[in-house]
């Protein structure tokens, strides 16, 4: 992750792009290392099991960004309409952070601010893949 640690919660929070369903999974711009504001439904919690442990490629992205176990997957809200529906993003937790998963539970709308720390348009379903790690989380209004 960048460092944005010494920056203020508003400071944080002003340079994060607002961006919606249709900019998130049918974009073109690869948003990696971009930091976002998203509205988002928190449709399923995962938890990485412990045959993770056994892929490199997964243990070598949960200690760059010191995830915690717990993670969601989360619709996105569509520009205009009061929708959440379709395609999921994964929602990750760093250690780095105090956010806590266990603070929050399916079926919630939550505002995100957050770095995306992967993503990709090479899928089979033509939607674009995306990870974020939330530095603020306020409820939705």
């Amino acid at each position: 992750m960048q460092e944005t640690v010494e920056l203020s919660k508003d400071e944080y929070k002003s340079m994060c792009q607002e961006l919606f369903y249709d900019e998130i999974f049918f974009g073109d711009d690869n948003l990696e290392g971009k930091y976002v504001k998203l509205h988002l439904f928190l449709s399923e919690k995962y938890y990485f099991k412990a045959d993770a442990i056994y892929d490199d490629s997964h243990v070598q992205f949960v200690n760059k960004y010191n995830l915690k176990r717990d993670f969601y997957k989360c619709c996105v809200l569509r520009e205009d309409v009061d929708s959440y529906v379709g395609e999921q993003i994964e929602m990750m937790f760093s250690s780095d952070y105090d956010l806590n998963p266990n603070d929050y539970e399916t079926g919630q709308k939550i505002v995100v601010y957050a770095e995306v720390v992967s993503w990709s348009d090479n899928t089979w379903d033509g939607y674009n893949a995306v990870i974020i790690i939330p530095r603020y989380i306020d409820w939705e209004k």
